[in-house]
């Protein structure tokens, strides 16, 4: 198997202000090959209602058709301060950002940098991640502790993902359920399939300094993917992919 490891480069920030993000110097970090994990609470981020005027026409019609308002909060959250984010770094305004579906279909912004990014969301936060030039893939979940978490990873993993609850107290057993989920689903997004590509085509094989190996029956790969707590009561999984090599 060829070993793909997640770049250890990573910086992790957390926003509650616009002003916020033009101290994170993020397209000076990207271009030292470094990877930036961006987080935002709906509760907590002070500008949400300006954010609204960084969403492209497209986007304000998507989001006049939210019932719910914590969903329309998510929303403008997690787009506007995207646009922003690529907004402020590359010097264009909103207008001029280009979206482009890649060859899998997964979602990007045409830039001369080639910087990717990838967003995911639970419950009031909200993670924006971007790397320069590799895949990369986030997922962030809250933690619950009344899922049936049995079923689902007897329905959807690969029996060696099971391993992971041996010998382990039911409350352990959810953490280890969760942690495996959302390294599943980063991997899966940094591969461009998301959750079309069947979760027991791999496997998590072992933990390794707050990562996991992810053993890809597949592409015969073996990748390291780190895991992380963004904030009391979630987990997170970043997944870097370097398609070139």
């Amino acid at each position: 198997m060829k070993k793909v490891r997640c770049n250890e480069k990573l910086i992790i920030s957390r926003v509650n202000l616009i002003n916020d993000i033009h101290s994170l110097d993020i397209l000076k970090r990207l271009n030292r090959n470094m990877n930036m994990i961006v987080i935002a609470n709906i509760c907590e981020f002070r500008n949400l209602g300006y954010l609204k005027r960084f969403l492209t026409n497209k986007e304000k019609n998507k989001l006049e058709k939210f019932v719910f308002e914590d969903d329309r909060k998510r929303y403008i959250l997690s787009h506007g301060l995207l646009n922003y984010i690529f907004s402020d770094a590359l010097g264009i305004s909103i207008k001029n950002i280009k979206f482009y579906l890649g060859d899998k279909g997964k979602p990007k912004i045409k830039n001369k940098y080639k910087i990717n990014y990838n967003i995911s969301h639970s419950k009031e936060l909200i993670l924006i991640g971007f790397s320069k030039e590799k895949e990369i893939g986030i997922d962030v979940e809250k933690v619950y502790y009344n899922i049936d978490y049995k079923e689902i990873s007897e329905a959807f993993f690969h029996p060696y993902d099971l391993l992971c609850y041996s010998n382990k107290s039911k409350i352990d057993e959810i953490k280890s359920f969760f942690k495996i989920w959302v390294v599943k689903e980063a991997y899966t997004k940094a591969l461009g399939t998301g959750l079309s590509r069947s979760l027991d085509t791999f496997f998590i094989k072992k933990s390794l300094n707050n990562k996991l190996m992810v053993m890809d029956i597949i592409n015969s790969t073996e990748t390291y993917i780190k895991t992380f707590k963004p904030q009391l009561g979630y987990i997170a999984a970043i997944s870097i992919l370097d398609k070139s090599k």
